[in-house]
C-alpha cells in the first residue's frame, strides 16, 4: 500500500517516487501504530479500501494448523456509532470513555468461534486447554495484523474490551465469543511515537 504523507508526519521514511510519496516499511508501521482514544470519522479512505485491507490481513494471517478460528464484524459509520451508543448505555461507569468512540470512522469486532475452536480437539487429537491457547494466539495475530493494516492506510486506532455490549443488531451467533473492539479513524489526541521498552533492560536475549 502506497501512502502519500507529509514529511513531518513520518518518523522514518523511504522515498518511493519523485512525486513526494513515501512508503512505510514494516518497522515504520510498528513505530507509527499507537493507541489513539480520541478519533474522528474524517478520513480520506473509502469504505471499500478499509474492508479490503482488513480482509487481506485476515486472509494472510498465520493461524495454528491453518485453522481460521477468529470471526470479524466490521462496523462502519452509523453502524459503529450505534455499537458505541449501546456500549455507553450498558457501561455507565465508563460512559465518558466510550461515548466519544462513537465519533470514530469504524470498529472491528473480534470474536472466536467456539464450535470451530473445540472441533480442533478431535481433528488434531489435542485437549481443550491447548485448543484455547491456539484460539488466543489466533485472535492476537488477527488483531495486530488488522491494526497494522489500518495503520498502513493512514488510520489511527485503539483496542477496547467493554464488559457489556449489545450485538443483536448484527445477528452475531451465540457461539462466537467476544474478544475485543478495534475502533479506528483519524486521531484527534497527541500520542508520542516514542515508548519505553522493558526489553531494553531485560526479558530479551540473543545467543549466537
Amino acid at each position: 500500500m502506497l501512502l502519500c504523507l507529509p514529511l513531518a508526519t513520518m518518523k522514518v521514511i523511504h522515498i518511493a517516487d519523485e512525486k513526494g510519496c513515501f512508503k512505510m516499511t514494516y518497522q515504520d508501521l510498528l513505530h507509527k501504530r499507537r493507541s489513539h482514544r480520541e478519533l474522528s470519522a474524517d478520513v480520506d479512505v473509502s469504505n471499500d479500501e478499509i474492508s479490503q485491507a482488513l480482509k487481506t490481513a485476515l486472509d494472510e494471517a498465520p493461524m495454528a494448523f491453518g485453522e481460521q478460528t477468529p470471526r470479524v464484524a466490521v462496523l462502519l459509520d452509523g453502524e459503529s456509532q450505534s455499537y458505541w451508543e449501546a456500549v455507553t448505555r450498558l457501561n455507565p461507569d465508563y460512559a465518558d470513555r466510550y461515548e466519544k468512540l462513537g465519533q470514530a470512522k469504524g470498529t472491528v469486532l473480534f470474536f472466536e468461534d467456539r464450535n470451530h475452536v473445540y472441533s480442533l480437539t478431535d481433528k488434531y487429537a489435542i485437549d481443550e486447554s491447548l485448543a484455547d491457547r491456539y484460539s488466543g494466539e489466533n485472535h492476537g495475530i488477527a488483531a495486530v495484523l488488522s491494526w497494522l493494516a489500518l495503520t498502513d492506510l493512514g488510520l489511527d486506532a485503539s483496542l477496547h474490551h467493554p464488559r457489556q455490549q449489545d450485538t443483536s443488531k448484527w445477528a452475531i451467533p451465540d457461539h462466537w465469543t467476544f474478544k475485543g473492539a478495534l475502533v479506528f479513524g483519524k486521531g484527534q489526541d497527541s500520542v508520542s511515537e516514542d515508548k519505553d521498552s522493558l526489553y531494553d533492560k531485560k526479558g530479551f536475549s540473543v545467543y549466537q
